[in-house]
């Protein structure tokens, strides 16, 4: 439930209970008393309920710019994001913690090793970021123990499935524009 209508649950909530708790405690402490019990039983779920929705926004919050994407590779963190490329969304790799699993710190040497193809600074989010073929020649050229074991990684559990992604988006683009062709075709001619 949205948090606005559970904020309106509660303060209608919260009039009823008070309502009723003016009118019990008219007949005595004892009633007033006893009205407390409706307090609990009222306000209990959508407090719950509210404190959930907060909670979950806390969670998902950090990784919203990152487009809802978490990958991670050796305990580090690896940041990727899409940008439209000449034919299709590009995968973008952040350096700092494509590096950070061969143990290497950014230097402004990978401008001159690396094109602009391979290699580019997004001023937007002032990250510096491999693209897809950056990311494998340097993935290749390194002599880190996890090279190798990342370079796979990249290729299976994020380009396949990015790719696959596309595809199922252009099919289904694909289909939903021949349909509307069919649909909205102009009757034949007498």
């Amino acid at each position: 439930m949205e948090n606005h209508k559970i904020l309106l649950m509660i303060i209608v909530r919260a009039a009823i209970c008070a309502l009723v708790s003016f009118i019990a405690s008219k007949f005595g402490p004892i009633f007033g008393m006893m009205s407390v019990v409706l307090w609990g039983v009222m306000m209990a779920k959508p407090i719950v309920e509210l404190g959930a929705n907060w909670f979950n926004w806390a969670r998902r919050e950090p990784y919203k710019k990152w487009q809802g994407n978490y990958y991670e590779f050796a305990n580090v963190q690896i940041r990727i994001f899409e940008r439209d490329g000449a034919t299709h969304q590009k995968l973008w790799f952040a350096v700092a913690d494509i590096l950070k699993v061969l143990g290497e710190k950014p230097s402004k040497k990978l401008e001159l090793v690396y094109g602009p193809a391979e290699y580019r600074v997004f001023a937007e989010e002032n990250l510096a970021a491999f693209s897809e073929e950056g990311v494998k020649k340097c993935l290749t050229a390194s002599r880190h123990p996890q090279a190798i074991a990342m370079r796979l990684w990249i290729e299976r559990e994020v380009i396949k499935p990015h790719r696959k992604k596309l595809d199922i988006a252009a099919q289904i683009a694909a289909t939903s524009a021949s349909r509307a062709a069919t649909t909205f075709a102009p009757p034949p001619g007498p």
